[in-house]
């Protein structure tokens, strides 16, 4: 993902924007790097988990890898939880 998306995406997350922070994720689907993934994962409300469900497929890339972030992955985890249950 290119630096002038990444700094969107969280801006769009540090101004609680979640949708547009979903649509560039979705948007840059094929060239994601793990930084960006972290990069949203760690910026995300959980709360706001009816978002996610454009991107759970992208989610689901990174169940059993690693983005280089423990908290990341725990809360991509927990992002991946909150959809299988509600």
């Amino acid at each position: 993902m290119e630096w002038s998306d990444k700094a969107i995406m969280v801006q769009a997350l540090n101004q609680g924007d979640y949708k547009l922070a979903v649509d560039i994720l979705k948007k840059n689907e094929s060239n994601l790097d793990n930084q960006a993934m972290s990069m949203f994962a760690n910026g995300f409300a959980l709360y706001k988990y009816q978002l996610l469900n454009p991107v759970a497929h992208i989610l689901r890339k990174y169940k059993d890898k690693s983005v280089g972030d423990f908290i990341a992955d725990q809360r991509i985890d927990a992002m991946l939880h909150i959809l299988k249950y509600k």
